[in-house]
Parts: C-alpha cells; sequence; structure tokens
C-alpha cells in the first residue's frame, strides 16, 4: 500500500508542471489528504521531476527513479523525516523494502492506472509532436487533464483494489501503520479494508 500511495506521488509529481503546477499541488493537499508535504514543497519536487517526464513520458523506470531522487534530495526541512518514515516502513516491511513492494507491485498499479496514464502520455507526445515542443505549452494540457481526470472516488478505488487482490497481509499492516504520516486516510473507504 505504500508503494501505492508512492505511485500517486509520483503521478502528481510527473505530470504537474507549469505555471500552475501549484494548483495541481494543493488539489492532492485539499482533495486527497496529503500531509506529509506542503503545496511549495511539492511544488519544488514537481519542478525537479519535469524534465525527465517530459523527455521520456513512456519510461517508468527513469521517471520513478528521477521522482524518488527529487522526493529526497528536495524535501527540505522533512529530509530527515522522510528518511526516517523511508528506514520505519523498511522495518516494518523487512525482509521485503520498500523498493522491492515497489518494484512487486508495479505491473499491478500500472495496469489499474493504464487508462489514466495512457491519456495523460498520450496529450504529453502529442503536444511535443505538434510543434509545440515547450515544457511548460505542453505541461498545461497535461495539467488540464489531471484536473478532469483523477478524482477522490477514482484514488479511492485504485486503493481498494491493489490491497484487496495485490498487497500481502505484512505490505498492508505497514501501509495501515505509515500512511497516516502521509495523508489523512480515514476520509478513505480503503483504510478500512481488511487483509487476511
Amino acid at each position: 500500500m505504500a508503494r501505492s500511495i508512492f505511485i500517486f506521488i509520483v503521478i502528481f509529481v510527473q505530470y504537474s508542471h507549469g505555471t500552475n503546477r501549484d494548483s495541481v499541488m494543493e488539489m492532492a493537499i485539499s482533495k486527497f489528504g496529503l500531509i506529509f508535504y506542503d503545496q511549495p514543497q511539492l511544488t519544488i519536487i514537481a519542478i525537479c521531476c519535469e524534465k525527465q517526464v517530459y523527455a521520456t513520458p513512456n519510461n517508468n523506470t527513469a521517471i520513478n527513479q528521477e521522482a524518488k531522487k527529487c522526493i529526497f534530495e528536495n524535501s527540505g526541512n522533512k529530509a530527515l523525516q522522510a528518511i526516517a518514515l523511508y528506514n520505519n516502513i523498511n522495518n516494518c516491511l523487512s525482509p521485503e523494502t520498500l523498493d522491492s513492494v515497489l518494484e512487486d507491485l508495479q505491473p499491478a498499479i500500472l495496469a489499474n492506472l493504464a487508462g489514466l496514464l495512457q491519456k495523460l502520455r498520450t496529450s504529453l507526445i502529442n503536444c511535443k509532436a505538434s510543434g509545440d515542443a515547450k515544457l511548460e505549452t505542453c505541461a498545461q494540457k497535461v495539467y488540464g487533464l489531471i484536473l478532469t481526470e483523477l478524482t477522490f472516488k477514482y484514488v479511492d478505488n485504485f486503493c481498494i483494489k491493489i490491497v484487496t487482490e495485490n498487497a500481502t497481509p505484512i505490505q498492508w499492516s505497514c501501509g495501515k501503520k505509515y500512511l497516516p504520516n502521509i495523508l489523512t486516510f480515514s476520509k478513505y473507504e480503503c483504510s478500512q479494508s481488511v487483509k487476511n
């Protein structure tokens, strides 16, 4: 489950560019309940990720590596807290790690997000191909899709599906333990999911 939240942060970061990126980051906080970072911190992380997403929209590995780097390098006053949380999650998952869980769940996560990701990638690729290849111009088009496509219910249903179909009981136990440090998880129906 922690991987799912990491992936959603990555999606927000990957596809939220341009002068309006602050609005998407605010949406992550106000609509989706993200509490670990504030809007300015999320914006800095987004700016860090933008070139990689723009350059390689179909390379999930490169995007995820850059996003992780950007999150850790741009956490500001949250850096020590982020590292401690990362280590606590790894201890909870032992002998697994957050990275190994994310790697294991990535096919299921990407399959469940395929429709949304395809719309976002297609918008970016079409924009680049049309001659409007400037990052800012294309980012604004992608940003508009995020605002119309990403809903609270979509995120909650995604979480429920990953938990019920893909997460192990240990992974879910650790997710339930540490997700409240990242977002207001109690507002999601998914938080009530039981995994035995």
